[in-house]
């Protein structure tokens, strides 16, 4: 397994102040306008990153109940979204561009409408999907793109999801969905050359799908390094 060696300034936030690079990192530029000023803020991913633990339905956010998938990705050192967009497509062949929008959360009370999704396949099938969303430049991180990837069953309106949509797969023995689009797209990039390392950030909630069953992450983050060249 290739993991990625951590910067010491980053290890060295595990022991001293993560909020305090998450403020520093609010004097960069910023990468989207936010659609909506949002009070609360939804929690912050791992070592002061700015961003929430989850995505959303809705601006101005409402948790816990505007979530809907755990965050569990990041692209960093240059995860610029079309970067990272071009790189699932070509490591990964998640290609299609079909899906519902959903927001992002950071922890200054902004919400934005994610950058891009790609998918495995079409939105009438099971598939592979992530949801792509550009955070602000971090000092220590660099160019930031943070995800949700899952793998979601097609689900018809006989089986409660109406007029037919996706379900996250159910939590059992190899993970939820949640788990399974993270390991599928760490395989993919660790393949192409990308090496990667995983923080816990402890966004566990279990969510009710349309089909009545229930999936949830298991709260660990992938970090994936990208390089600078485009694919």
């Amino acid at each position: 397994m290739r993991r990625a060696s951590l910067p010491w300034a980053v290890m060295l936030s595990r022991y001293l102040c993560p909020k305090t690079f998450a403020l520093a990192a609010a004097f960069g530029l910023a990468t989207a306008v936010p659609a909506f000023a949002v009070l609360p803020n939804d929690g912050g991913g791992g070592l002061g990153l700015d961003t929430g633990l989850y995505t959303h339905n809705r601006c101005p956010i409402d948790p816990p109940d505007s979530r809907v998938d755990p965050i569990n990705v990041v692209f960093y050192t240059w995860g610029t979204w079309d970067r990272v967009v071009r790189s699932v497509e070509y490591h990964a062949g998640w290609e299609n561009e079909g899906g519902s929008t959903q927001y992002f959360a950071d922890t200054h009370g902004g919400c934005f409408v994610m950058s891009a999704q790609r998918a495995s396949a079409s939105v009438t099938s099971t598939r592979f999907h992530v949801r792509l969303h550009q955070v602000v430049h971090d000092p220590y991180y660099g160019y930031v793109t943070v995800g949700d990837a899952h793998h979601e069953d097609f689900v018809t309106p006989f089986s409660g999801c109406w007029p037919g949509g996706h379900a996250v797969d159910e939590n059992g023995p190899d993970g939820s969905g949640f788990d399974q689009g993270r390991r599928e797209l760490r395989i993919r990039m660790e393949n192409g050359g990308h090496s990667w390392y995983r923080e816990w950030w402890g966004n566990t909630e279990n969510f009710r799908q349309c089909d009545g069953d229930y999936a949830r992450s298991d709260g660990w983050t992938v970090y994936i390094n990208h390089h600078q060249s485009y694919h």
